[in-house]
């Protein structure tokens, strides 16, 4: 499956007017959830939610997913088939308008997209505290011929305290 280039960000209160893997919702909102980085390279995969309005998701495709290549020019592309499988994720809808996601390569550990605060979030625990995740790191050994994850660092924000919060999770 070939990579499909995404628009630039729109100055519509943030929100990225996006093409994810040759389809885009019209009308759509894309607001920023967390992105993965690696030790690979300066590239990350960005999560955003896509918004039907401002108090809900698109139900046919709540979350978008793309790279943002900062290691080259900073352009927007879709994963390609083998990324996905790294990369990508199902979601379940629940009552009340919220979204769990699970990613294909930690299927084990869900993400509830959710309102909080007056916007949309990805909620998961960190270090056994409820907490918006920004961020997560993957390092990885590069040295053979498939890559090894060596650990994976979660980033976030404690929903109660508003302190930063981390986990290491050992490959």
């Amino acid at each position: 499956m070939a990579s499909h280039r995404l628009s630039r960000r729109s100055a519509l209160g943030g929100a990225a007017v996006a093409l994810v893997s040759g389809s885009a919702v019209a009308g759509a909102i894309y607001q920023p959830l967390f992105r993965i980085e690696r030790s690979k390279n300066a590239n990350v995969v960005q999560y955003d939610a896509v918004l039907e309005s401002l108090d809900k998701l698109v139900p046919s495709g709540p979350v978008a997913v793309y790279w943002i290549l900062l290691a080259e020019d900073g352009r927007r592309e879709g994963l390609s088939a083998l990324d996905r499988r790294a990369y990508g994720f199902k979601v379940a809808a629940e009552p009340g308008g919220s979204w769990l996601v699970y990613l294909n390569a930690a299927k084990d550990r869900s993400i509830r997209v959710l309102r909080w605060q007056g916007r949309w979030a990805a909620q998961i625990v960190i270090g056994g505290k409820s907490a918006v995740l920004t961020r997560m790191f993957v390092a990885s050994d590069e040295s053979a011929f498939i890559p090894r994850v060596k650990w994976v660092d979660l980033f976030g924000v404690d929903m109660v305290t508003g302190q930063p919060v981390t986990e290491r999770l050992k490959a």
